[in-house]
């Protein structure tokens, strides 16, 4: 019974990745211990079953869950930031392909991260600061400033 319950939720979950193509999402995956896993998405997950095991992959995630302990998982849509305020003294906003920064403290480190947590690029820059994400392709970031991590999306 629950195998079939499991599988109408991956058949409906199917249809609406397909309704929603062009958005981006947070895979939410609740365990029936209370823990919960999130991790953003920029394309279509592969879900897959293997023994007892849910596998979610896609071409820079690979998750693994004992499906036995799963409680459920779902897809969030989440859109893109606009602005945000990154600490109390400083704030941001993307611009086209620009991310501006004001009223930085000196020394302060900004760093922007892929979803698969590799660093992409990295600045120290104090005051007025913008940092251009013209090489940057499409998809889901962090931005870290100081400490304190954003998410952001850039569209092509």
């Amino acid at each position: 019974m629950k195998q079939r319950i499991l599988f109408l939720a991956l058949l409906l979950l199917g249809v609406a990745m397909a309704v929603q193509a062009q958005e981006f999402t947070t895979l939410v995956v609740l365990m029936k211990d209370g823990s919960t896993t999130k991790v953003q998405l920029s394309e279509e997950p592969k879900v897959t079953f293997s023994g007892s095991n849910l596998n979610i992959a896609t071409t820079s995630t690979t998750l693994q869950f004992d499906r036995t302990k799963v409680q459920r998982f779902s897809y969030v849509n989440e859109g893109g930031v606009k602005g945000v305020k990154a600490d109390a003294k400083s704030t941001f906003t993307k611009k086209g392909d620009l991310l501006i920064f004001q009223g930085l403290k000196s020394g302060s480190k900004v760093s922007i991260y892929g979803i698969d947590g590799r660093l992409m690029k990295e600045a120290t820059a104090g005051g007025s600061y913008e940092m251009s994400l013209s090489e940057l392709s499409a998809g889901v970031y962090i931005v870290n400033v100081n400490g304190t991590a954003t998410k952001i999306t850039i569209r092509r």
